[in-house]
């Protein structure tokens, strides 16, 4: 009767420690998921190493007056003013340069043509 006892006490120990294991699987088995979708979540959040945003230009507008202000106080890059091309080395005192063609109180367009050392090579104004 020994051995029956044994087996048997053997068989419903066993029989407690699957039940246990399971029991302890259903239990943390949403918090293992819940981790596995947090880590998820946390590598994926940036999905790019590095972002490239347009430079709006829809939103940068200068006066006529700052332009040639620009001028007067020399000019580090080429402009060109609504299609009139004014080079850097411009002699603004020479009888062949006009301020004329610039409304000073009107709005302008800033378009900067950058190349890709990202230093302004010109600069175009357009009236609004």
């Amino acid at each position: 009767m020994g051995e029956n006892l044994a087996d048997f006490l053997f068989d419903v120990a066993v029989v407690f420690v699957f039940v246990m294991a399971l029991s302890l699987f259903l239990y943390l088995n949403p918090l293992s998921n819940k981790n596995v979708e947090l880590l998820s979540a946390s590598i994926n959040r940036d999905k790019e190493i590095a972002e490239n945003r347009e430079y709006n230009m829809e939103y940068t507008t200068v006066t006529g007056a700052d332009i040639i202000g620009n001028i007067m106080n020399g000019l580090e890059t080429d402009i060109i003013v609504d299609s009139e091309y004014i080079p850097k080395d411009v002699n603004i005192f020479s009888d062949d340069f006009s301020f004329s063609s610039i409304d000073e109180r009107g709005k302008y367009r800033v378009i900067r043509n950058i190349n890709s050392e990202g230093i302004v090579e010109l600069v175009e104004y357009e009236s609004e």
